[in-house]
Parts: structure tokens; sequence; C-alpha cells
């Protein structure tokens, strides 16, 4: 629980093969019982079905949770939107699901959750970029700082795949903390320690990387 009384959330946002790949990374690294609610979004076609819930079932400890309707939040267990309807926190404190049949959040599903954590629970979110193209994210990570919430990303590396943290880090920053998928999640939880803002792992800067 936080100093409110409230569960932790981590909450995850990512894109394309090598974001599910952190994303399984991510979660396989979590013990079962972990203190804290998992947000996920994932980038996905909205017009087939998707098996994101079992695949990433296989990867963790957490029960994975795809809602259909308002929830609470909960520790310990994952959750995660459809592709047609994406996963946000509603006015009540209640994981929900936002429609979108015009895809006006097509590409800004990671921002969406971040800013609706922002604005009903942001003394107890930390938002997280994982790999992905574009931009999605950087928006959000600056409303949960500006909330008061925590914020990081995985240290971007030269690809495409590392546009969000990259974009994350250049927009949002600094950062409490840019690392592996590994210490990011020994760093998420609040009480858990975070590097200087603005250094990545193994002594790199953030103006080396993004160089």
């Amino acid at each position: 629980m936080t100093k409110d009384g409230g569960v932790p959330i981590i909450a995850l946002g990512a894109s394309g093969g090598q974001g599910l790949i952190d994303l399984c990374t991510f979660l396989r690294l979590l013990p079962a019982g972990f203190p804290a609610a998992i947000a996920v979004t994932l980038h996905r076609r909205f017009d087939v079905p998707s098996a994101l819930r079992e695949i990433l079932q296989r990867s963790s400890r957490l029960p994975v949770r795809l809602i259909d309707k308002p929830c609470a939040v909960e520790p310990g267990v994952c959750f995660l939107g459809d592709p047609s309807r994406h996963l946000a926190m509603n006015e009540n404190g209640l994981f929900d699901l936002i429609d979108d049949p015009h895809r006006k959040y097509r590409n800004a599903t990671v921002d969406l959750l971040f800013r609706t954590l922002a604005d009903h629970a942001a003394s107890r979110t930390t938002a997280v970029v994982l790999s992905g193209c574009l931009s999605d994210g950087s928006n959000g990570l600056l409303a949960v700082k500006s909330a008061g919430g925590r914020i990081m990303a995985r240290e971007p590396w030269p690809s495409i795949f590392s546009d969000m943290p990259r974009n994350a880090i250049k927009l949002a920053g600094p950062l409490d903390y840019v690392g592996s998928i590994e210490r990011l999640a020994s760093r998420v939880l609040p009480s858990a320690p975070a590097s200087n803002s603005g250094i990545v792992d193994d002594g790199y800067t953030v103006s080396g990387v993004l160089d």
C-alpha cells in the first residue's frame, strides 16, 4: 500500500514485437503476490482477435486479466484491455475501457492510460515506457510526472524499436530511472530506490545514449 492507502500501480506501455518481448520479460521477473497492480497497453490491430492475455500469462506468475467492465485495482494482478477498447482509469479510481470506434487513440493508447492514471491515481503510479516505434507514452509520462507520479523507461539502443523510450527521454526527461528490463523490474515499486535522474545503467548518460 502507498502512503494514502491505495494500491500501487505499475503502468507499462509498449509497441510491436520487441515491445511484447519486453512485457513478457518484465512479467517473468515479478514474483507471485507482487504488491502492486500491473496495467499493460500494447499497440495491437483492433480488427483481429488477440492472444495477448494468453501470451503474457505464459510468462507471468501473476494472473493476467482481460477486463470487460469497470474493475477494482488489485495488487498482484496484471490488467489489460481489448484491442478495440482501451485500458484507462475512470473518475472512480477503477480500471475501465474506452470505446474508440473512430480510432482516435490508434497510436496513442499508452498516452491515454498514463494520462488517466495521472488524473486519478498519480501519487501511486509508476509509468514505464518500453520498446516501440514513434512517441506514444511521452506525453503521458509528462502528465504523470507533473501530477506527482514516477516515470521510467527502458534504456534505448540503435533500433527503430527504441523510438518510444528514446522520445520519452527527450520529451519527458529527466526520468526517475532509465535502465534494462531487469533493473526496471527491481525499481518500479515506490519503496524501491531509483538511480539519479537522467542516468542510465552501466554509466552511460542520457545525452550519450541519445547521440
